[in-house]
């Protein structure tokens, strides 16, 4: 990131949206409770880890073979009880949860991405 602005408000956003713990990232797929039939689609797809999961989209997830609606509910679920997501919910700037932003930190994160973004449009 070049621009400091952008580096001051990913900072920011950093303090309240924590990255995936690296234990959760290198947790293997065959640990985690899905049902055998995702856990098949995974492993054709060579998804065998958590961190491989979590670097994709809806879109790459909807194109495998085998994979739909209740299968994506599963994993959205269960990667939502590891405190993670696919990569669409995960802040470009910070690699954090936006799903997270708002619900943990209520008005306090909302009101500290205020200043951050006014912080960015200040000249320098």
């Amino acid at each position: 990131m070049k621009d400091p602005r952008l580096r001051r408000l990913a900072e920011t956003i950093r303090q309240f949206l924590p990255p995936v713990p690296p234990e959760v990232r290198a947790r293997p797929i065959s640990e985690v409770e899905f049902t055998n039939g995702t856990k098949n689609v995974l492993a054709d797809a060579d998804i065998t880890t958590i961190g491989e999961l979590i670097t994709r989209t809806h879109l790459e997830m909807m194109k495998l073979r085998g994979f739909g609606r209740k299968r994506m509910r599963e994993i959205e679920e269960t990667l939502d009880e590891l405190g993670c997501s696919l990569r669409e919910r995960r802040c470009w700037a910070c690699g954090g949860d936006v799903g997270e932003l708002g619900r943990k930190q209520g008005e306090e994160t909302l009101a500290a991405l205020r200043d951050a973004l006014a912080a960015c449009e200040e000249p320098d």
